[in-house]
C-alpha cells in the first residue's frame, strides 16, 4: 500500500491551487491574491518567489507580478527550501560527469537531486540548464531521469542530430540498463515483466499497474547479487526497459514484491537516496555510422551499485 503521508514528506514543494470566480479588492494584481490567500508567507518575498518560478496563472508560468481579472486559476509550487539560497538544495553539477561528447552528442551524469528539465516548481536548477551553459548549445534531451535517481542522460547537441536521437528514442532503439536495489530478496534470479501502467487516483504524481487501460509496459530483471546489511536484505539487480512508462521500473519492481529501496513513493526500505542508476546506454551514432556504449564509470558509482 502506497503511504501517501510519506508521498507529501517526500514532495520538493507544497501545491496550492485557487479557482477564481471572484476577485477580493485586495486580490486585482496575482501577488495581491497570493499574500490574500497564502498569509504565512512573507509578502515582500514574492518578487523572489516569483523569479524563482512555480507560480502559474491559467496554466502559464509568471514571474514578475501581473494584473488578474476573473475567472482564472491560480497555483503556486511553494518550496520547503530557502529560496534565498534555493542553489544549497540542488547538488552541483561538476565537468567530471561528462562522460561522453562529440559534435553531435553528449552522455552526462546526472546526480539524484538534480532535476533532468525544468520542474513545474522552479526553472533555475536542473541538468539542461547546466549543460547549456557547459557547451553553449541549444540541447534536445528526448528522455529524462527521475529527479531522485542517478546516472546517464544523453542528449543531442547539434540540430542535426536532433531527429535522430528523437526517433531513436521514440522507436526504441536505444538499449538501457539500470541498476536497481531491490527491497527483500527475489526468489528469482531471472524475471520478464509485461505489466501495464496508469495512472494512480490517489496522486497525480503515482502510477500503477492496471489489467484494463493502461499502457503496455515491459521490463527485463536480472540478479546481480543478494545483500545483507544492517539487517536488511536486498538484491542488486540489472533492468532493462523495453518500453518507456513513467516510473515504469519503480512500479514494476514494487508489483513484484520488491519495491527499490529508498523509494519513498511506492514503499521500498528506507534509505538517504533512491537507488536506481541508468548505468548503461547503447545506441547507434548516425554520424560515426556505429554503435556507442556509453556507461558510468567505477569512480562515480555509488556504494551500493558496486559488484
Amino acid at each position: 500500500m502506497t503511504d501517501l503521508k510519506r508521498i507529501y514528506e517526500t514532495l520538493e514543494s507544497v501545491y496550492w491551487r485557487f479557482e477564481v470566480e471572484e476577485l477580493a479588492e485586495n486580490e486585482r494584481t496575482l501577488v495581491g491574491l497570493l499574500s490574500n490567500r497564502l498569509k504565512q508567507i512573507d509578502p515582500s518575498s514574492w518578487p523572489v518567489r516569483l523569479d524563482l518560478g512555480g507560480v502559474f496563472v491559467n496554466g502559464e508560468p509568471c514571474y514578475q507580478d501581473i494584473k488578474l481579472s476573473a475567472p482564472c486559476l491560480v497555483e503556486y509550487y511553494e518550496p520547503k527550501y530557502d529560496i534565498y539560497n534555493p542553489e544549497k538544495a540542488f547538488p552541483q553539477f561538476k565537468q567530471d560527469y561528462i562522460i561522453y561528447e562529440d559534435e553531435f552528442l553528449i552522455a552526462v551524469f546526472k546526480p539524484a537531486g538534480l532535476p533532468t528539465l525544468a520542474p513545474r516548481d522552479q526553472r533555475l536548477f536542473h541538468l539542461k540548464a547546466e549543460l547549456i551553459k557547459y557547451t553553449g548549445c541549444d540541447l534536445h534531451m528526448p528522455s529524462r531521469l527521475d529527479r531522485s535517481a542517478s546516472g546517464l542522460v544523453v542528449a543531442s547537441k547539434s540540430e542535426l542530430m536532433h531527429p535522430y536521437l528523437q526517433r531513436a528514442f521514440e522507436h526504441r532503439k536505444i538499449k538501457k540498463e539500470y541498476l536497481l536495489d531491490l527491497s527483500g530478496h527475489t526468489k528469482w534470479n531471472e524475471k520478464f515483466v509485461n505489466a501495464s501502467i496508469a495512472r494512480d487516483k490517489r496522486h497525480p504524481v503515482l502510477r500503477q499497474v492496471v489489467k484494463e487501460g493502461g499502457k503496455t509496459a515491459e521490463t527485463d530483471f536480472k540478479v546481480l547479487k543478494r545483500n545483507n546489511l544492517n539487517g536488511q536484505s536486498t538484491t542488486l539487480v540489472s533492468a532493462m526497459p523495453r518500453t518507456g512508462r513513467t516510473h515504469q521500473l519503480r512500479v514494476h519492481s514494487a508489483h513484484l514484491g520488491h519495491p527499490i529501496v529508498g523509494d519513498n513513493f511506492y514503499n521500498g526500505l528506507p534509505a538517504p537516496e533512491l537507488r536506481l542508476l541508468s548505468y548503461r546506454v547503447t545506441l547507434y551514432h548516425h554520424f560515426e555510422k556505429q554503435e556507442l556504449t556509453v556507461k558510468v564509470p567505477e569512480s562515480l558509482l555509488p556504494e551500493w551499485a558496486k559488484i
